[in-house]
């Protein structure tokens, strides 16, 4: 089991949140693969593994991105 810390700032800024922070507890997230991190803002999603909608995750042509907050620093300190 892994639990991931992010700060405080970037919680708060996780508004849409439908998943009570899920990601920052391994055992507990269905944790979506990252290919990369497009333009600082968006996670390239290499496969979209969520089973519950999420509002920070979207589709462009025939890739998925994500845009949430915490799961992006989560990439960023612990590159899951």
């Amino acid at each position: 089991m892994r639990h991931y810390l992010v700060s405080d700032e970037t919680i708060n800024q996780a508004t849409k949140c439908l998943c009570n922070f899920s990601c920052l507890n391994s055992d507990t997230y269905d944790t979506c693969l990252i290919g990369g991190n497009l333009f600082g803002n968006f996670l390239d999603i290499e496969k979209k593994s969520r089973k519950i909608a999420c509002p920070y995750l979207f589709s462009y042509g025939f890739s998925n991105y994500c845009t949430c907050p915490v799961r992006r620093e989560v990439y960023e300190r612990y590159r899951v």
